[in-house]
């Protein structure tokens, strides 16, 4: 046996599997743990460590975080860790929490079974480690990226598949883009390969039975025990990786898990019948919180989309070489694939363009609505191809939380001498962004103002800064909006005219005053005599602070409009006074700009206001 030499393996006992095997490690809190496997389990143990690649030692030198080491500096944890405390968990509900169904018998087809849910949950346990590569989801993610977008390898991907079903499921996760369930596909890739190989004929049928038990976690299925063992199995992977994490990270977030579990133990229906109570909502906050501020953080983002990008790179490279390009053949594609489970893919190399992050759009579901399943690969590229440059580009973060589907959309933007892109068609690109990630209630107009209104009004921000240099931080105010969302997006100049109605009809519901009335008139006039193209219309006054939060200038009125590659701010100032209100508001804004840092605007005195344009 390769990957199994037991006293090495930093605290891993290991007797033979034909007796019982039992693990044991220490973890912090929670203390020394030992996690006896028994029937499958024990079995599924041996068999994968025999494989190369495979086993605790191999487990042990695998980084939990991936290439996100580089980023993240703090206390090494590795998936060996991740694993042993998903082991414990299982046996831990097994063991003490009554009414989870762990003892009972479950039936993966009609004539193959495992003896109790315990044994399936650590058998996938196991299954699921096999199946990473060296970087874990960083290196899965250039992987899938190239899947994707290089038919070729695709289809030479899913060749590599021997039974309908696995190529079936290979071409879900492509399709989808779902980077989290990739390491699911070589891992059944990998059983693949090994049982073809003469060497490992004596473990034909521990093969096939491991196979089903990958078959058993991915493929659809109307088998009631068997969807339950998944749910188990997805909270438990989560309670352990929160509990990891949050011990081995810099973060001011400590997670003891000794209350939460005794909770489980005396109220097991909150773990296993819903996603609603106290303490999986605490759970869902924690991951999320891990998720932006650790594993999607704004420099762990940056730091995949230029890794990726040098590896996409080195591909088309080797790709274009006939003699060594990994395409060559079937073969040379798996093991090319495979043996980036032992070294990264054409090891590190420090990326060749200097981004900067520039903003960070949220959608995140609340258990009712939520942002619909969103392909990050395809977005991605359909940005780039949008703003016609290459000095822009996004990351897109997807990922399934217990109250659903979450996704962050990162902006960075190139610092070197590279050709811009247009300001209008990254903010016309971002703004289609929000409308697809909640394409489901984008025909019901309420519903989609209410759960767009946060990142919708984000984006106004970012790009209303654009054209305010010294805006440090931009606010909109809470008091006089004639709305209740802080910006209204307006698509067509046609449809200006029932916006307009709308907007005064509400400002005389809500009485609002009559100097604040002027100012959103004034707004209204501008917005129906502005040029064609898209408008998003701040409902409120904007207020510009500076570092220490003190106010620096008021915005009366602001509404940003895009056309093709122009993004124009406009800036309403209002005066509701009866002599020299032109004067005195064209007087003012000229000032604010000054101090805003505009250096050019368009300044036009009006009737009782005054109107800047600010072109980018």
């Amino acid at each position: 046996m390769t990957g199994l030499n037991a006293l090495q393996a930093g605290g891993v006992i290991a007797e033979p599997a034909s007796a019982r095997t039992v693990l044991e490690h220490s973890f912090p809190v929670i203390g020394r743990v030992k996690i006896p496997l028994h029937a499958e389990s024990a079995e599924i143990f041996k068999l994968l460590s025999w494989f190369p690649m495979s086993g605790p030692e191999h487990w042990q030198r695998l980084d939990h975080l991936g290439e996100l080491r580089r980023v993240l500096r703090c206390g090494q944890h590795s998936r060996y860790e991740y694993l042993i405390l998903q082991l414990y968990l299982v046996h831990f509900f097994k063991d003490r929490a009554k009414g989870f169904g762990l003892s009972s018998k479950i039936w993966l087809t009609p004539t193959l079974s495992v003896s109790s849910g315990e044994e399936l949950l650590k058998c996938w346990a196991f299954l699921e480690e096999f199946g990473h590569l060296k970087g874990t989801y960083e290196a899965e993610r250039f992987l899938l990226e190239a899947l994707v977008s290089r038919p070729p390898l695709r289809q030479l991907f899913i060749d590599s598949f021997s039974e309908q079903r696995a190529k079936e499921f290979a071409e879900t996760v492509i399709r989808d883009e779902n980077v989290p369930s990739l390491h699911r596909a070589i891992s059944w890739l990998s059983l693949d390969l090994y049982g073809s190989l003469s060497k490992y004929q004596r473990e034909t049928k521990n093969i096939g039975f491991a196979v089903e038990l990958v078959n058993a976690l991915v493929s659809p299925s109307e088998n009631e025990p068997l969807l339950r063992a998944r749910t188990y199995f997805a909270k438990i992977r989560r309670l352990a990786h929160i509990y990891l994490d949050l011990t081995n990270l810099p973060t001011y977030v400590q997670f003891h898990p000794a209350v939460l579990l005794q909770r489980i133990i005396e109220r097991p229906s909150d773990f296993i019948e819903s996603d609603s109570n106290s303490a999986t909502r605490l759970i869902s906050s924690l991951l999320d919180y891990l998720q932006e501020e650790t594993y999607s953080s704004e420099s762990a983002n940056r730091y995949k989309l230029d890794r990726i990008g040098g590896l996409i790179e080195s591909l088309d490279k080797s790709l274009a070489n006939s003699s060594r390009t990994p395409a060559s053949s079937k073969s040379r594609f798996v093991n090319w694939i495979l043996g980036a489970k032992a070294a990264e893919f054409w090891g590190y190399r420090p990326g060749k363009l200097n981004w900067h992050h520039r903003l960070r759009l949220r959608f995140m579901s609340d258990g009712y609505f939520g942002p619909d399943k969103i392909k990050p690969l395809t977005e991605a590229t359909r940005f780039a191809d949008e703003v016609n440059g290459s000095h822009w580009k996004i990351f897109v973060t997807s990922y399934a939380g217990p109250q659903g589907s979450n996704c962050f959309v990162d902006l960075y933007e190139c610092g070197d001498n590279i050709k811009r892109a247009d300001e209008g068609r990254v903010g016309k690109a971002l703004l289609s962004f929000i409308r697809r990630c909640y394409a489901t209630h984008f025909r019901l107009p309420l519903v989609f103002a209410w759960i767009s209104d946060e990142s919708t009004s984000d984006l106004f921000r970012y790009l209303l800064s654009r054209g305010l240099p010294k805006a440090l931080r931009l606010r909109l105010d809470g008091r006089g909006g004639f709305s209740d969302y802080s910006i209204n997006v307006v698509d067509q100049k046609a449809k200006r005219s029932n916006w307009s109605r709308e907007a005064a009809w509400e400002t005389r519901r809500r009485k609002i005053h009559e100097d604040r009335a002027w100012e959103i008139e004034c707004l209204r006039r501008e917005v129906r005599g502005a040029l064609v193209g898209t408008v998003m219309v701040a409902t409120r006054a904007v207020i510009v602070e500076d570092a220490n939060h003190k106010m620096i200038a008021e915005l009366d009125g602001v509404f940003i409009r895009f056309n093709r590659g122009l993004l124009e701010i406009v800036v309403v100032e209002a005066k509701n006074t009866r002599k020299g209100a032109s004067n005195q508001a064209l007087k003012e804004l000229t000032q604010k700009m000054e101090k805003l840092g505009v250096e050019s605007s368009r300044i036009e005195k009006k009737e009782h206001y005054a109107v800047a344009s600010i072109t980018l």
